[in-house]
């Protein structure tokens, strides 16, 4: 496997540690986790909006499709969320893992490989940097105090038109998003 590959299946067992944690906690960590558990989901979800999506597209992999409907359930329940908290999330949140661990698991064993064999070793390379980039951006300015975040919640973050986000992506990175 290349980076590309293995920097998202890192990133999707970071997400799946965070859900254990949270489910397994109480009081102010379980809180604190919740939080964590949503915005590093909702930042993996658009990085792979922004990043992965187009690079499916011009490989001619037909998986995007899927992975937006993926997306769009996951998004659904992740917006539910910004009005409840830690406790009464919990049954939403154990519904989202479920769909999160089933698009997780179709993502690492068909449209990874996939994507991968159309990729060089620097093409994949420079996928890894640009999702890795606008992941770690996305999930920094979540963990800033609310009146210093674009987004105070996630669902301000979804409703944000792709467009917008890749601005401010390649305005932080300084670089093209192609």
């Amino acid at each position: 496997m290349e980076r590309c590959t293995l920097a998202i299946i890192n990133d999707h067992a970071d997400i799946k540690g965070y859900y254990e944690t949270y489910i397994a906690s109480s009081g102010e960590e379980k809180t604190k986790l919740f939080d964590l558990f949503r915005w590093k989901l909702a930042t993996h979800t658009v990085s792979e909006e922004l990043i992965l999506h187009p690079v499916y597209t011009n490989a001619g992999l037909e998986c995007a499709l899927k992975d937006a409907d993926a997306h769009n359930r996951i998004k659904d329940e992740l917006t539910k969320l910004d009005s409840l908290d830690a406790i009464s999330g919990e049954p939403t949140v154990k519904e989202l893992y479920n769909l999160m661990l089933a698009h997780f698991n179709d993502e690492e064993s068909v449209d990874l490989p996939e994507l991968e064999g159309k990729l060089s070793d620097s093409e994949s390379n420079a996928l890894f940097a640009r999702f890795d980039s606008g992941r770690t951006m996305f999930l920094r300015d979540a963990a800033n105090p609310p009146a210093e975040r674009p987004f105070s919640k996630t669902g301000d973050l979804f409703a944000t038109p792709h467009d917008k986000l890749r601005e401010m992506l390649t305005a932080r990175l300084g670089t093209s998003m192609k």
